[in-house]
């Protein structure tokens, strides 16, 4: 199966640089622009319809974590084996999720340095990228179980502290396509951290 890069520029449902202190209002903290969690504050938007993927997805995001510890939750909407869908670190893997699809697990992302993860669905696929390289592929099917809770960055829906996300996150999007992998690279060129 081959997959074509759309011509016209691909617009995220959720576009999320951290430039501008404003945008936050206080309940959480920036540091090297970037959003910045100690390993108890997150940002939380609220539910939108448009963020539940019908058939297809994508997550792409930078992450600078200080560690792999415990099961960070990066970005969630939803709960396991529930409904909506999620990224994290699980066994010092990417673990991607989505609610009544399949969770896929790949790439070994290290801690103490910039490196942009992306999560593709769509095309009976799951894949993940590390820095605009593939990592893992599953084929998988089912449809998107969708969630009515808002969309969390850096933590889960538990408050437990296992889920918690210690580092920075920058450059957070979502996509209702299934970005093909030229334009992750063309992302990944053009938002690069050092």
């Amino acid at each position: 199966v081959g997959i074509i890069a759309t011509p016209k520029p691909l617009v995220p449902l959720v576009s999320l640089s951290f430039e501008d202190k404003s945008f936050l209002e206080g309940l959480a903290q920036l540091a090297d622009n970037a959003l910045a969690l100690g390993g108890r504050g997150w940002a939380e938007m609220p539910s939108q319809p448009d963020w539940n993927p019908e058939d297809a997805l994508t997550i792409s995001l930078w992450v600078n974590l200080e560690d792999l510890r415990g099961m960070p939750v990066l970005v969630c909407k939803g709960a396991w084996q529930q409904a909506g869908y999620f990224l994290q670190i699980f066994n010092r893997q990417v673990r991607f999720y989505i609610a009544g699809v399949d969770t896929l697990d790949a790439g070994n992302p290290k801690p103490g340095r910039w490196q942009m993860l992306t999560a593709v669905y769509g095309h009976n696929q799951m894949r993940i990228y590390i820095d605009g390289k593939l990592v893992g592929r599953k084929r998988v099917t089912g449809n998107p179980t969708p969630s009515h809770e808002p969309l969390l960055l850096g933590r889960y829906g538990l408050s437990d502290e296992v889920y918690f996300v210690r580092g920075l996150m920058d450059e957070i999007r979502i996509y209702d396509v299934p970005l093909a992998a030229e334009e992750i690279q063309e992302i990944y060129t053009a938002t690069k951290r050092e």
